[in-house]
């Protein structure tokens, strides 16, 4: 009866250490992701461009038009990029957005 009680106990802490891991995994893939593309959950409350990107005209979007790579999380749990192409106003304000899934990063 002893052997099974510390064999639960192993495997629950060996459970919530493994669970520990993969949450510092996630943490370390969406930091890294973080330095490349503004944070895009929900929709772009501010204008935080990262890294310059271009549309391709593969999957929406219009071609070559020039825009930022923004992240958010999907329903589904993973983790996707886009890039979003201003429209500006008149007096140079971001008026609005579109966005394509086929695109290239610019290189620096």
């Amino acid at each position: 009866m002893r052997a099974i009680s510390t064999a639960l106990v192993t495997l629950s802490l060996l459970a919530l250490t493994a669970a520990g891991a993969g949450a510092a995994d996630k943490d370390k893939f969406l930091s890294l992701i973080g330095k490349y593309a503004a944070d895009g959950t929900g929709s772009p409350a501010k204008f935080s461009p990262k890294t310059p990107c271009f549309c391709t005209g593969v999957g929406g979007g219009i071609a070559n038009a020039a825009g930022w790579v923004v992240h958010y999380t999907g329903g589904d749990g993973l983790e996707y990029l886009n890039c979003y192409f201003p429209y500006f106003g008149a007096d140079g304000s971001l008026q609005a957005y579109g966005y394509c899934n086929g695109f290239q990063v610019l290189a620096k």
